[in-house]
This record gives structure tokens, sequence and C-alpha cells, in this order.
């Protein structure tokens, strides 16, 4: 008797990862996917049984655990912890005037199909910014101020 698992694999602002290696094995069999640009992969025709589950992505937590095939499709959500060290900061200036911008608001998108705001900040009095710890696929993407006309 074969069965069929789905792994959904996200990351902590629920963001789908993409080539994140996923592998099943027991005594008998192994098998090995790979997460799509939707972070899902989809295992089919897998026999009955318990097996070993690794999912591994560079500058991710890997994840180990037991899963249990059976007659009915199993669907598995695993949201994996990023650990790089990645920084993006930047300057934001008067396009005219190159005049650094004090106190604007900085959004931090995820470069996705919808562009989903993730985190923002504010520049400081010469126009600076910083975003810590940024995940994959994120970028700075608009600035305002409310009261500053371009």
């Amino acid at each position: 008797m074969k069965g069929c698992i789905i792994f959904s694999v996200f990351n902590k602002y629920e963001l789908p990862i993409d080539n994140v290696y996923i592998y099943l094995k027991n005594e008998k069999f192994k098998f090995k996917g790979k997460t799509n640009n939707c972070g899902i992969v989809n295992f089919f025709n897998i026999p009955f049984g318990k097996y070993v589950l690794k999912i591994k992505r560079p500058q991710y937590k890997g994840y180990n655990g037991i899963v249990n095939i059976c007659k009915y499709t199993t669907i598995i959500n695993i949201k994996l912890k990023y650990f790089g060290k990645s920084n993006i900061y930047g300057k934001i200036l008067d396009q005219k005037t190159e005049e650094p911008i004090e106190y604007a608001t900085v959004v931090l998108y995820a470069k996705e199909a919808n562009i989903i705001p993730v985190d923002y900040t504010i520049t400081d009095k010469i126009g600076n910014y910083i975003f810590h710890n940024v995940p994959p696929r994120c970028i700075p993407y608009k600035s305002n101020k409310i009261d500053y006309k371009v």
C-alpha cells in the first residue's frame, strides 16, 4: 500500500521558502525532494510506514523528525528559522537637492508575487536607515514622510 505526503515550508513571516531539500528514509526506501517557489514539495506513491524526516537549506536551521505514511494524504507545514546575518542599510536623499531626509519611514518588503511588508524603520537625522537580520528575498521598497513633498 502506498500514500502521499505534502510539505509546505515557510519562514517566520509565513513566506514560502524555495529550494529546501526534504529527505525521507527508512530501512527499505529513500526519497528526496525540493520545494518549489511556493515552498511546496509533494511525495506520491510512498510505501506505508515510518520514515526519518530531514529538512535542509543553507542559512536556515535544519529540521529532523519522524513521519508516518498512511493511506490518507498528509499535509505538513514546517516553519524554518533563518540564521543568516544579512543587514540592509541605506540613506534617503531628496531627489533634487540630494539633502538627507530625516525621520522618513522606510518599509521592507518581501519580493513575492504580491509585495508583502515585513518590517519598517525610521531614518536618523542624516537620513540613514538599517534593517537587521533580514530574511531572504526582502528589499527596502518604499519610503515616505508625512510632511514632505516630492
